[in-house]
């Protein structure tokens, strides 16, 4: 049985990491480390009770690294470097009710992920981060 997560949310919700991954602030170096050219990312843990998100997350990570990074989503035993994560908790709200009939008519869902960025041919970590958060909001499709 799968979850309701909504789907549509977690490439949001993967860019967010990725723009941690890659770097924030202000700096005069490259976004992106010009001597990583590959990554694997397997899928990630997941310590929640939404069956199934885990691959759908990583999923979506794997295609918003190929579509907004330098990087080739490749295997772990050719990749220069492994993406691992954990989906440490979901959290969905309704932000607003209809009407008629009170059902939800904005949700608002919150992603906490444990993630570790490492360089496979240094053994180093490249990024190592905890509890990090991805807010979203959606508006659910009507019931049937």
């Amino acid at each position: 049985m799968r979850s309701t997560f909504p789907s549509c949310l977690l490439p949001w919700a993967c860019c967010l990491v990725l723009l941690l991954a890659g770097g924030c602030g202000y700096t005069a170096k490259e976004l992106f480390p010009q001597d990583v050219r590959t990554v694997a990312v397997p899928i990630f843990d997941n310590r929640t009770f939404y069956q199934g998100v885990e691959f759908d997350l990583t999923e979506a990570l794997k295609k918003q690294l190929e579509l907004r990074t330098p990087y080739k989503v490749t295997s772990v035993s050719t990749a220069d470097t492994e993406l691992r994560g954990t989906i440490t908790r979901i959290d969905q709200d309704q932000l607003s009710r209809r009407r008629p009939g009170g059902l939800p008519q904005e949700m608002q869902v919150s992603i906490s992920v444990d993630f570790e960025w490492k360089d496979l041919r240094e053994n180093e970590t490249l990024r190592d981060r905890r509890g990090f958060v991805a807010v979203g909001r959606y508006v659910p499709t009507d019931p049937l």
